[in-house]
């Protein structure tokens, strides 16, 4: 509870400092920009600090499943190849459409979903996408299976080299 408390606080401050010192913000409601800036971007910072925490309490219990390495690997994969699709339609979306604030924010978030979907994607599949030597893994089992094929070796045989088939 005191590293929540301390995790949001500390986002919270940091947001709110990196705010006051770009002053991204203008003035509003009578207040200046510095002093306008330093709120927005505290609350900017405690928002990010509450979707962070709650992504992050969503994700924790997965990272115990059975296959859950196998699911990152298959998240960043999969969402590596959305990135660079929406790389793809992000410089198509700003040739085909004259530069503006809105093509931008389109642009920004067509790379940012087509990167989150694919990410998803990626997690939802349960079997290795990419198997990274022919059967290592198969293997190993294959051969640990055969040891124990029903033979029950002494030590004098494995010693003597007498095994028989």
């Amino acid at each position: 509870m005191v590293s929540s408390l301390l995790f949001f606080s500390s986002m919270i401050v940091t947001g709110g400092a990196a705010s006051a010192a770009y002053r991204p913000f203008p003035a509003l409601l009578g207040l200046s920009a510095s002093t306008s800036s330093l709120i927005l971007g505290a609350i900017a910072g405690g928002v990010l600090a509450a979707l962070l925490h709650l992504i992050w309490k969503r994700l924790f219990p997965v990272w115990f499943e059975e296959n859950a390495e196998i699911r990152f690997v298959n998240s960043f994969i999969v969402g590596l190849g959305a990135t660079l699709i929406g790389i793809v339609f992000h410089f198509a979306l700003g040739i085909a459409f004259p530069s503006g604030s809105a093509v931008r924010v389109a642009q920004g978030f067509l790379l940012i979903g087509s990167t989150l979907v694919g990410l998803r994607i990626g997690f939802s599949l349960d079997g290795p996408i990419w198997r990274t030597g022919e059967g290592s893994q198969l293997g190993a089992q294959d051969r640990r299976h055969r040891a124990s094929g029903g033979k029950l070796l002494d030590t004098s045989i494995i010693i003597d080299g007498r095994i028989g088939s």
